[in-house]
């Protein structure tokens, strides 16, 4: 039987693309002011620094090394990367229906979370969101000490829980990260897969909404599982 859920935070919780779409537009106009004026050339660098970027995944490192190097020549990467990091959180959004349904979902479960990441700026962007409260445990990796996959991590909040690794749901977008750390320390892996679907020879749950995961842990709950 199902007791916990454990939830991903970035992709999951938040709506990372939005967040990272809606940075860039602005983060693009502070590194070129010029790019108010020039919609087309700004939508043009903004959509291939979301590619770079894979939608909020990639180190912000790596993107502005792309925007130097194909761009802005003169771009400081330093001081760019602070300003990022600033401001990011300014922009973050939850997924649609993520608030309302885990509120339900706390009826007759307990919720957690396990983020990776450096702990000021993943509990930042939580306390944007307004979420800092509706997670026990909130694991975030900098702080922990391992990073998913490492199931030391998922097994520390499965124990923080009172549980068993099996009475647990990990609910995450990144498949190698965590599904794949999920699996390792024999939680019930859901991929949560929004606006798409996932393609794997492995068979684990997929949900494409919250109305979607909300649905799966219904009918698991009626089965006794």
């Amino acid at each position: 039987m199902i007791k916990g859920i454990l939830f991903d935070f970035d992709g999951t919780i938040s709506y990372r693309y939005q967040a990272a779409f809606e940075m860039y537009h602005w983060f693009l106009e502070q590194i070129d002011p010029n790019l108010k004026e020039n919609l087309l050339r700004k939508e043009e660098i903004l959509q291939r620094c979301l590619l770079w970027d894979q939608y909020g995944t990639i180190n912000k490192r790596f993107v502005l090394e792309k925007l130097k190097a194909k761009y802005y020549p003169n771009l400081n990467i330093e001081d760019m990367y602070v300003l990022w990091y600033q401001h990011f959180h300014e922009h973050q959004h939850s997924m649609p229906g993520v608030k309302e349904v885990l509120e339900r979902l706390k009826e007759n479960y307990q919720i957690g979370l396990i983020t990776n990441g450096p702990t000021e700026s993943q509990m930042t962007k939580i306390k944007a969101l307004g979420m800092e409260n509706n997670f026990y445990p909130l694991f975030v990796s900098q702080s922990f000490g391992c990073a998913k996959p490492d199931s030391r991590i998922y097994l520390a909040a499965v124990k923080e829980m009172g549980l068993k690794p099996e009475e647990v749901v990990f609910v995450g977008d990144t498949f190698s990260t965590d599904i794949v750390g999920a699996i390792r320390a024999g939680l019930v892996p859901i991929w949560f897969c929004y606006e798409r679907r996932g393609i794997t020879s492995l068979d684990i749950a997929q949900v494409s909404d919250y109305t979607e995961l909300e649905k799966y842990l219904w009918e698991i709950r009626e089965k006794g599982k």
